[in-house]
């Protein structure tokens, strides 16, 4: 795989619009003090640029497709197809299949060319073909942070257990519990794209589906929409109009009246489900 440079990529990413010269002075300031880290990963760190317009940018750049991984984006279990200490040690992520292709995040890709040849081949011999793509290292760090925490947790569960007929229902449970959040993944991926479509792009930066005390959802700064995987125990409706109302969140921070006039466009009988639901 061959990596392109126009330019400096500071000077370019500047051209395009995507930093100004005072984020990229910031940058280069910092990476003074952290000469290990490059100018993309800082960017990203210093949150001087939308991380997704930040990777498509530089990957568009240097010639490969950027990505900004999200719990939404990695929708297969990575280590199901590389082991763990290879994607450590290679700062690699598999986080989507689609066509026979199985797209792999790479940290630094332009000096990590012999470890993309390894796994390139590894992911062959299980039928598959490597589509790579360019991931800031902070960010893929922060995927092995929160699955470290995630083992850990399991751990102590399983540490808790008092019996062999625990063990085997701790084991049980944590195995459905991971099939209900990919059901619950599937069914609210459509439901967000149906509702991006019908609202004529509109979307937000980020989603995450995750646990919240007593909601089914909340958007955070009007950028990021949260979905409780809870949600699919109700019935469809109740899905649809809950991504709606979060998607009008994008618009309107508050319950204004441009608000209910945008849910009422687009949902007729919000009014009802709005009763009976704790949505923000």
């Amino acid at each position: 795989m061959e990596i392109k440079r126009k330019q400096p990529l500071g000077i370019e990413l500047v051209r395009r619009g995507v930093v100004n010269g005072d984020a990229i002075e910031k940058a280069l300031q910092y990476q003074t003090e952290h000469p290990n880290k490059r100018l993309g990963d800082i960017l990203y760190i210093l949150k001087e640029a939308e991380p997704n317009e930040l990777a498509e940018e530089i990957g568009d750049i240097i010639g490969v497709k950027g990505i900004y991984l999200t719990d939404g984006k990695i929708r297969i279990e990575p280590t199901e197809y590389l082991p763990l200490d290879m994607m450590k040690n290679y700062k690699a992520i598999p986080f989507d299949i689609e066509s026979g292709k199985i797209k792999i995040a790479f940290a630094d890709i332009a000096n990590n060319q012999d470890n993309i040849k390894s796994v390139k081949m590894l992911v062959l011999n299980k039928g598959l073909v490597m589509e790579p793509y360019m991931a800031f290292e902070t960010n893929i760090d922060e995927y092995f942070t929160r699955f470290e925490e995630v083992s850990t947790t399991v751990m102590e569960n399983l540490e808790e257990t008092e019996s062999v007929t625990d063990l085997v229902d701790n084991i049980i449970k944590l195995a459905i519990e991971k099939m209900y959040h990919e059901i619950a993944r599937v069914e609210i991926e459509n439901v967000m794209e149906e509702t991006r479509i019908k609202m004529n792009g509109l979307a937000p930066e980020n989603y995450v589906i995750r646990r919240i005390p007593n909601k089914l959802a909340k958007t955070i700064d009007m950028k990021t929409i949260v979905i409780n995987p809870e949600i699919v125990k109700y019935d469809k409706k109740v899905l649809k109009y809950v991504v709606l109302h979060e998607f009008c969140h994008l618009k309107y921070k508050t319950h204004s009246k441009g608000f209910f006039e945008m849910m009422e466009r687009y949902m007729e009988d919000y009014d009802y489900y709005d009763c009976i639901l704790n949505v923000a």
